[in-house]
């Protein structure tokens, strides 16, 4: 299915989680309404990270739920940014970018058990890395990540020297947020006000994609 609604089903944190996980793997949804449920600042923290990492929803409705500016604020940084030190964590969301966008898990190298592509983070950190095999090699989201420390190699150790020195800093990455969403509506949400509106405010200098964002029937964000 491209298209899922699942309007005034009851549907809690719990199951807000179990959609943000599919959202970070799923390739074909292209719109989800889950307008006038009960999702509150738990739920939509799960959501959000998993509208991070999805690279085909258009449209998503949290109209007429329970979550708060809080939650507001979660969702406006899925589609901003975000600093993350070591490699481990950034492979990590790349996987699921690269899921979503393809619509399968990545294959695996049987020789070194890493996943293909396996050169994307030692390219960027200037290491060789032998070229992957099959043709789902890169995703757009690979064109955003940028490297903003290289990783600090080892210092040799002198005679003498102090053994609890600092251990080398691990490589810093800035990874990009959700660059793909079109609509998103937060309206008839009781508790959201003018704070909501500002956590938005920042997001068209990531993203010229998000053009609609709903607010309306917040009774405490001025029409």
């Amino acid at each position: 299915a491209r298209h899922i609604s699942l309007t005034s089903c009851q549907l809690n944190d719990d199951d807000a989680t179990s959609i943000g996980y599919f959202l970070s793997q799923h390739s074909i949804l292209l719109s989800l309404n889950l307008f006038n449920n009960n999702i509150t600042n738990k739920g939509i923290a799960a959501i959000a990270s998993g509208i991070r990492s999805n690279h085909r929803l258009l449209s998503l409705s949290l109209a007429m739920n329970q979550f708060n500016d809080e939650g507001a604020n979660v969702l406006a940084k899925a589609f901003q940014p975000i600093e993350i030190e070591g490699t481990e964590k950034v492979q990590g969301i790349r996987c699921a970018a690269y899921n979503s966008y393809y619509g399968v898990h990545q294959f695996n190298n049987a020789a070194t058990d890493t996943p293909y592509p396996p050169a994307l983070l030692e390219a960027l950190l200037g290491k060789k890395a032998k070229a992957p095999k099959v043709s789902f090699d890169v995703i757009p989201f690979d064109d955003a990540i940028k490297v903003l420390r290289a990783p600090e190699e080892p210092a040799a150790k002198k005679k003498g020297a102090v053994e609890d020195e600092e251990p080398p800093k691990p490589p810093l990455f800035e990874v990009p947020g959700n660059k793909t969403m079109r609509n998103l509506n937060l309206g008839c949400n009781r508790q959201l006000s003018a704070n909501a509106v500002e956590a938005f405010f920042t997001v068209p200098k990531h993203t010229e994609q998000l053009t609609r964002i709903g607010f309306g029937g917040c009774h405490d964000i001025p029409n």
